[in-house]
């Protein structure tokens, strides 16, 4: 594997529409209470047209108070069964990569851009994400209050930093609405992309440095 190289942080100019820091963060017990109540409304939400082909809503799980936070695009199909993030063929790859660095899926708090899996897993439309971030994400983050966001995929990508693709943010660390992001591709894409197998694991190498430098529960090897 390439040398990973120390690169500055990139600030990108605040997105009003992303208001992730709020009032201030409640306390550990409220911010708790406020997760679990989302929760409870994301799995009865009947907000945009995506509840209608849904099995289950995917809320998101892990730490309520975590110091690290994963976002993807959306469920696919087992996670719409389950109504778990990430317990497909795209999760099972993130555990893979995560394997040997360390990192615990139960370290973060993973979640996705919309609740429910659109047709055919598709692409989420516009009116989609922004009504599922508006009400839920970023009041998620909010509560979770994380110390670094992974991005996974384009879709987290744009809705997020404002930014066109993967490719734009990768291999740095970003500073956007006083929050800290790093971003890699889906893991979902390593199935019929091979070419990007390496890149994932260099951005997962930098992610654990960053994971470290945050004072994580991790050891430094």
């Amino acid at each position: 594997m390439p040398k990973l190289r120390s690169l500055p942080v990139r600030k990108l100019r605040p997105h009003l529409a992303n208001p992730t820091k709020g009032e201030g963060k409640p306390t550990q017990k409220l911010a708790s209470r406020k997760i679990d109540e989302l929760a409870k409304r994301i799995r009865l939400c009947v907000k945009c047209p995506l509840h209608q082909s849904r099995t289950l809503a995917v809320p998101g799980e892990g730490k309520k108070q975590a110091k690290f936070m994963v976002i993807g695009e959306a469920p696919g199909k087992q996670e719409d069964l389950a109504g778990r993030p990430f317990v497909g063929n795209a999760g099972r790859y993130l555990d893979h990569v995560l394997e040997g660095t360390g990192i615990q899926r139960e370290d973060f708090f993973i979640t996705n851009i919309v609740k429910c899996r659109p047709p055919s897993n598709r692409t989420p439309k516009r009116d989609e994400i922004q009504t599922c971030t508006s009400l839920y994400l970023f009041e998620q983050i909010r509560l979770v209050d994380p110390k670094l966001i992974l991005l996974l995929g384009n879709t987290a990508v744009k809705a997020m930093l404002s930014l066109n693709s993967v490719d734009e943010a990768r291999g740095r660390i970003i500073s956007h609405d006083q929050r800290t992001y790093l971003a890699t591709y889906h893991p979902a894409v390593r199935f019929y992309r091979e070419d990007l197998a390496q890149k994932i694991k260099e951005d997962f190498a930098l992610l654990k440095t960053e994971l470290l430098r945050h004072d994580s529960v991790l050891s430094p090897s």
